[in-house]
């Protein structure tokens, strides 16, 4: 079971125009396809830049 203070939310990163609104007409589909009771509740969001991680975020643990 998860601790009270956790808490999961759905993001759709979204880099051009193009791909939000790509991403806005299939969450409207699946709105309407009444394949669920309720809507689809996923936050589409304009992604930041990127940055790629450093060479040292991964490690070999004991």
């Amino acid at each position: 079971m998860s601790p009270s203070w956790w808490s999961l939310r759905w993001v759709e990163w979204s880099y051009k125009g193009a791909s939000e609104a790509k991403t806005e007409r299939v969450k409207t589909e699946v709105d309407h396809s009444g394949k669920w009771d309720k809507k689809v509740v996923t936050e589409i969001v304009k992604a930041g830049p990127f940055y790629p991680a450093e060479g040292t975020c991964h490690y070999l643990r004991d």
